[in-house]
């Protein structure tokens, strides 16, 4: 996609300031589709595409995401062709795509066993839902080459860079976990005495945030020392002050790190009206971490839409203020020997200072010294905004345009940040990749 093309794609809407860098950022940052609902990737009812992660093995770059009618309420049900595994693939570092597949006609039955996704996503969803005990997408690449998603769908490996995959029956199931469904980060790491690891939130409880309410402060990790077949998991059960949602993973050098957004309300700035992202660590490589807040900072959502109409099935709630907080990315970026952090307001841009905007959305680049983190510090460097958005007129457009799930490419010296953006609500959204420079200090100069 060329630059002009981007300026007009109507589910971007991206503000004008960002036009204008990626006009004169050519090698630095750059913005492309991945997969749109359009022609032969318009299945069936279902042209939204969202909540993209990602990895790359054996030089693919492979995408999953989710193909559905609508994001969330009652509108056109669920078809044949609804899916929590759509998968794309590039061998070009990003230049071109495959066309969509659905991960689950490799599963023994095929797409009928999406069943209770499907009920899940029509919105009659039971408070205890049978099977895989995952929701969203977690992946990653093994050392070996191997790639292995974990999904409502199950546990799905590939060990040819995503041309072929394997489906483990059971796996991430009632008969090996006892605990909640939980919402996945979107990374899969490998760790050294563990095996496969994720990290996720509960969905099940009665405090979820996805029923409006308030989070369990705890920290779900699942692990499985067999490839992917069986798994076993632990909780840490955490302060009132710390309700990780859906949590970044990062192992390196023996440190474990996740950034999450924060639903727990001490995260709340009332003075400011920010929420702020928080940060869990453990110098050990394992459970327990220790919880920080950050000052990576989301605008808050309830300040600007208190008294607008907001829709059916909402109630303005003080911790609504925290759905301008989204899942991140966090990645070692090689080339500058930091950790940096993608992260999104989706109200704002509180990261530059510009206060509640109300009507845009923003993804921010953030970064820290690992001297730093290893000393406790919480405090990142912010180095710029990467992406304006508009068109965000109340809560049921704030969704998208979260990074979590991105790809470092240290060969050809730049990152692949995936997010879905459109309407969010009921549709048509797409799925879009933001490629930018590791060189971060030059990438800062053309943010401004």
């Amino acid at each position: 996609m060329m630059v002009y093309e981007a300026a007009t794609d109507e589910l971007l809407w991206l503000d004008e300031s960002t036009v204008e860098v990626l006009r004169r950022a050519e090698g630095l940052l750059e913005v492309a589709p991945v997969a749109l609902p359009t022609g032969e990737n318009l299945l069936g009812v279902n042209h939204h595409f969202g909540w993209p992660v990602a990895t790359m093995a054996q030089g693919a770059i492979v995408v999953v995401f989710n193909r559905a009618p609508c994001h969330w309420g009652r509108g056109v049900g669920p078809d044949a062709f609804s899916t929590d595994v759509a998968m794309v693939r590039s061998t070009d570092g990003g230049a071109t795509w495959s066309s969509p597949r659905d991960l689950r006609a490799v599963i023994a039955g095929g797409a009928e066993n999406g069943a209770a996704w499907s009920q899940q996503l029509a919105g009659t969803m039971p408070k205890k839902l049978p099977g895989v005990r995952a929701g969203m997408r977690a992946i990653g690449a093994t050392q070996s080459g191997a790639i292995v998603l974990v999904a409502r769908s199950g546990v799905f490996r590939s060990e040819d860079g995503g041309v072929t995959w394997a489906h483990f029956a059971g796996a991430f199931g009632e008969e090996q976990l006892r605990g909640p469904l939980c919402n996945l980060g979107p990374n899969l790491v490998e760790h050294p005495r563990m095996g496969l690891v994720v990290a996720g939130h509960d969905v099940e409880s009665k405090s979820c945030p996805h029923t409006h309410g308030r989070m369990p402060t705890q920290l779900w990790m699942r692990w499985s020392r067999d490839g992917g077949r069986h798994w076993e998991e632990a909780v840490q059960e955490m302060g009132v002050d710390c309700a990780p949602c859906e949590p970044a993973m990062l192992l390196h050098d023996g440190m474990l790190l996740l950034v999450a957004r924060n639903h727990a309300m001490q995260a709340e700035d009332l003075e400011r009206g920010l929420w702020h992202y928080v940060q869990l660590t453990s110098d050990r490589g394992w459970l327990p971490t220790t919880p920080r807040a950050t000052n990576i900072v989301a605008t808050d959502a309830k300040r600007r839409h208190a008294g607008t109409p907001v829709p059916e099935g909402f109630a303005l709630k003080p911790d609504m203020g925290a759905w301008t907080q989204d899942t991140v990315d966090v990645s070692f970026n090689p080339v500058t020997q930091r950790v940096e952090v993608v992260a999104t307001d989706r109200n704002g841009e509180a990261g530059a200072g510009a206060g509640n905007t109300g009507t845009m959305q923003t993804l921010g680049l953030w970064s820290i010294g690992l001297k730093e983190l290893w000393q406790g510090s919480a405090l990142y460097r912010y180095e710029g905004t990467l992406l304006r958005r508009l068109g965000i007129a109340h809560l049921e457009q704030v969704d998208g345009l979260h990074p979590g799930g991105a790809v470092i490419d240290a060969a050809r010296g730049v990152q692949h940040v995936f997010v879905y953006a459109g309407r969010s609500r009921h549709g048509p959204t797409g799925i879009y990749r933001i490629t930018r420079s590791l060189d971060t200090p030059r990438l800062r100069g053309v943010l401004g």
